[in-house]
């Protein structure tokens, strides 16, 4: 049995609980193939034994003091949509000569469109389906109002692509011992998907 998992590779949080899970599957007899951006995940992952691909790197854009830059995260949207186009593509490419089985994604929505385009079973990891945007300060008024319809928006968009997976598995403890319930505001067109696994370790 092979398994493809791709996994985000901003940091080393997605590699990590990956790396558990591909550890397990391997101890089972499953093939495991990685893919990810290239960067410390990729060594991360190279330096446990598993066959790494590797895609360019995508980010958020940050400011001056470290905190997600959200305008100009949006100002650079065009660049990084053509960048999700070419991950892609090299998905569909990396999934067509590992032949997998069964794919996992961790939050990565290229996959999941690669793997729907080519007709493979595809499981999603995520920590949040709800789209929200930092503040530093608290807002009010028009300001707030516009941030709820953008983060509202997000959420619809994002989770028409999300539901191209088989499954969205949310490492999380179900209700009531959610740790991050107001992230998961699960929209109609993916409750019969959504299932909280508890933490992945």
């Amino acid at each position: 049995m092979k398994l493809y998992i791709a996994t985000c590779g901003m940091g080393l949080g997605h590699a990590s609980r990956c790396l558990a899970l591909a550890e397990e599957a391997r101890r089972r007899g499953f093939e495991v193939t990685f893919s990810t951006y290239a960067g410390e995940a990729a060594r991360l992952l190279k330096s446990r034994g598993f066959e790494v691909y590797e895609g360019p790197y995508m980010s958020y854009l940050l400011n001056g003091e470290g905190d997600l830059d959200f305008k100009l995260t949006l100002a650079k949207g065009p660049l990084e949509l053509r960048k999700l186009a070419v991950h892609v593509a090299l998905e569909a490419k990396y999934l067509k000569r590992a032949e997998p089985d069964v794919v996992i994604s961790d939050s990565r929505l290229s996959t999941v469109v690669a793997a729907k385009l080519l007709g493979l079973p595809s499981a999603l990891i995520i920590n949040q389906l709800k789209l929200i945007i930092p503040r530093r300060r608290p807002i009010g008024g028009a300001k707030l109002a516009l941030k709820l319809r953008v983060e509202r928006l997000g959420c619809e968009v994002l989770s028409v692509a999300w539901s191209r997976s088989s499954k969205i598995l949310i490492p999380d403890f179900p209700p009531p011992l959610t740790i991050s319930a107001d992230n998961l505001c699960v929209p109609t067109r993916l409750k019969g998907k959504v299932k909280l696994v508890g933490p992945l370790l």
